[in-house]
C-alpha cells in the first residue's frame, strides 16, 4: 500500500509585522506573508544564535567567575536552554537590543574597573 503525500497538511503561519527591530531585520523577506513553519526555521535559528552570542557576552562581562570546567559546562548548557524562550520573546520584544545595551554598560564598567585598578597599583 503506497502512501499518498499530496494530502499532507502543512501548517502555515502568518509572520507578524510588529516585530522588534532585530527580528524584523532577520524576517524582513517574509513579513506579513503566510509561510510554512519549516521555512521560518533558518530565521528563528539565526535569531537564537544572536541571542545566545549576546547572552554569553553579557554573562562573561558581568557575571563570570573562574569556575571548574564541569560547572562552566552546566552554566553554558543552561544558558543555551534558557535562550529558547528569549528567542520567541525576541520576535515581539526588543530582547537582542536590550542585551546589546547591557553588554555596553558591562563593558564600560569593566573598562573603568580595570583602569581604576591599574591606577591603584601605580600609586602604591
Amino acid at each position: 500500500m503506497a502512501m499518498d503525500n499530496t494530502n499532507i497538511d502543512i501548517d502555515l503561519i502568518t509572520v507578524p509585522s510588529d516585530m522588534s527591530p532585530t527580528a524584523h531585520l532577520i524576517f524582513q523577506q517574509i513579513v506579513g506573508e503566510e509561510v510554512p513553519i519549516d521555512e521560518m526555521l533558518p530565521q528563528v535559528f539565526m535569531l537564537y544564535g544572536i541571542i545566545v552570542i549576546l547572552s554569553i557576552l553579557v554573562y562573561n562581562l558581568g557575571f563570570a567567575k573562574k569556575l571548574p570546567v564541569l560547572k562552566n559546562v552546566v552554566i553554558y548548557a543552561l544558558l543555551f536552554i534558557g535562550c529558547w524562550p528569549l528567542t520567541f520573546m525576541a520576535i515581539g520584544l526588543p530582547v537582542a537590543e536590550a542585551l546589546v545595551v547591557i553588554a555596553i554598560i558591562f563593558g564600560v564598567y569593566r573598562f573603568r574597573m580595570h583602569k581604576g585598578r591599574k591606577q591603584q597599583t601605580n600609586h602604591a
